[in-house]
């Protein structure tokens, strides 16, 4: 929606009259109320989205984690290899 409101806004500079402009300005009234619910957005970035976050980059490290100790045992075994 931010983008179409960027959009909107350079159609202003392009608009034939008053009343196309007028309409853009609606939309892009309509488009803000949609955005604006910053409070609401906020508490719910704060109680569900960081924590989620939180467990996905815990899942991720463990993956890394995992990879390394599988990379290290991997390497060990080839360590008598001649090449």
């Amino acid at each position: 929606m931010t983008r179409a409101n960027a959009r909107r806004t350079l159609e202003l500079f392009l608009a034939p009259d008053e009343a196309y402009r007028n309409n853009i300005h609606d939309k892009i009234a309509s488009n803000k109320a949609e955005i604006g619910k910053e409070g609401e957005a906020r508490a719910l970035v704060l109680a569900e989205t960081l924590p989620r976050l939180d467990l996905l980059q815990d899942s991720v490290r463990a993956v890394n984690q995992l990879q390394k100790c599988r990379a290290a045992e991997s390497g060990q075994g080839n360590q008598g290899i001649d090449s």
